[in-house]
């Protein structure tokens, strides 16, 4: 069966914003005319190459917009695309056998919900849809439609996916690792700041005026005292109280003296690009197991997840053979002509095509999500480059993972490199 998680995941965890501005583009065969030859067939409900070829110019821009490479080729694309475009007709063709219906207020607050993420007002989001040629009515019909999707995925696939306790066991023991609070320490300091504008003499200030602070601590002082007395930091009215801190989040110079203490030691002078530290464990909280039942319901939900492609792939597979699904795509010329397709009935199932002229330029027709054919073999993560900002590094990352095309591990794996660079 062909994979097609990635193309769902809109339907599958949330409505967004670019899922729906899109949507299928099938029309039943109640309508009475139109635009382009027919490239599938669907039960009762057709696929036009103009509603395939938008499908596909949506999912281009979505892909430039994330600076994705190895953009898979026009023949691909547009046989994936159209693949997808069937499921969905399949899936709300079962929505209403099964009498499912989306109530207003649920349109209301995915409509509302997509406003939000888009940062638009109900006149801009009507003024952004007109010139993409559509009404506001008609992108709620979208938006039900999707919802009956989701509906359908849920009471079809989702609930039919059990979880034992010998598979929750068996997870929890294969990934202890993952099941591990990290390692961290209560700890207080006395900070002497050091920046460029210091010139020698004030350096040197501040270097004695640390021994000095040390010397008291090593021959008895209260630490928090001396804190308040010498401390340039905005905890030394606290007594340089840092509270707990964790591991893995703290300037290297920092936590390797600091996790070097046992409870009650103080550090000698640490020297930091924040200056000059002393630095006191209260506290030693080493990392320790998280109990099975606390992750249990995490465990299950990733469980889940794992479980529902092939579940989802078997539900799919088994609406394909149930349906009446032919495909009429064939090649397409870069310079493609449209046509009027003069639409009869249901039953005797004509189509005439006549032709007419339309230019789609072939930059234009590219890449939907994976929702068809699976590739030959995978190609590896796009990597950020190295000397891109942080900042759109993150958002990079963030965005393959949003799209399905990195694990959550792997987004987590990159994030984590990222900020231990810093």
């Amino acid at each position: 069966m062909k994979s097609i998680m990635k193309h769902w995941k809109p339907y599958i965890k949330s409505i967004s914003l670019a899922a729906l501005l899109l949507l299928s583009g099938w029309v039943p065969f109640a309508n009475a005319e139109v635009l382009d030859r027919v490239v599938a067939k669907v039960n009762n409900e057709i696929i036009t190459l103009s509603a395939l070829e938008e499908r596909a110019r949506v999912d281009l821009a979505r892909f430039q917009s994330m600076g994705v490479e190895n953009i898979p080729t026009l023949e691909e694309v547009r046989s994936r695309a159209l693949d997808q475009m069937i499921d969905e007709i399949l899936l709300v063709d079962v929505a209403s056998k099964v009498g499912l219906i989306v109530e207003e207020s649920q349109m209301q607050d995915a409509l509302d919900d997509v406003r939000q993420r888009g940062n638009l007002s109900e006149k801009q989001l009507e003024e952004m849809l007109k010139q993409e040629g559509r009404s506001l009515e008609e992108y709620k019909k979208r938006i039900r439609e999707q919802i009956l999707m989701s509906k359908v995925i849920n009471l079809e696939v989702r609930s039919r996916i059990k979880v034992s306790d010998k598979e929750i066991a068996e997870f929890y023991d294969e990934h202890r690792k993952e099941f591990w609070t990290t390692a961290q320490v209560r700890a207080r300091h006395i900070l002497f700041i050091m920046d460029q504008s210091l010139d020698s003499d004030q350096i040197a200030t501040k270097e004695r005026k640390a021994r000095e602070a040390l010397a008291k601590i090593r021959n008895g002082a209260d630490f928090a005292e001396v804190a308040q007395e010498f401390s340039e930091d905005v905890t030394a009215s606290n007594g340089g109280d840092l509270g707990v801190l964790e591991k893995g989040k703290m300037i290297p110079e920092f936590e390797k003296a600091a996790f070097a203490l046992k409870n009650g030691e103080v550090s000698s002078i640490v020297r930091s690009p924040y200056g000059l530290h002393i630095i006191k464990v209260d506290e030693v909280l080493p990392g320790a197991p998280i109990p099975m039942e606390d992750v249990e319901n995490q465990i299950i939900a990733q469980l889940k997840q794992q479980s529902f492609r092939t579940y989802f792939e078997e539900y799919i597979e088994d609406l394909h053979a149930r349906s009446f699904i032919e495909k009429k795509l064939g090649p397409v010329e870069p310079e493609q002509k449209t046509q009027t397709v003069a639409v009869e009935t249901p039953q005797t199932m004509a189509v005439n095509e006549v032709e007419s002229i339309q230019e789609k330029p072939q930059a234009e027709i590219l890449p939907p999500f994976e929702i068809g054919k699976k590739m030959d073999s995978p190609k590896p993560a796009p990597v950020a480059d190295e000397y891109e900002p942080l900042e759109k590094k993150l958002k990079y990352y963030k965005n393959l993972r949003d799209m399905n095309l990195i694990s959550e591990q792997e987004y987590n794996q990159h994030k984590k490199s990222l900020l231990d660079n810093l």
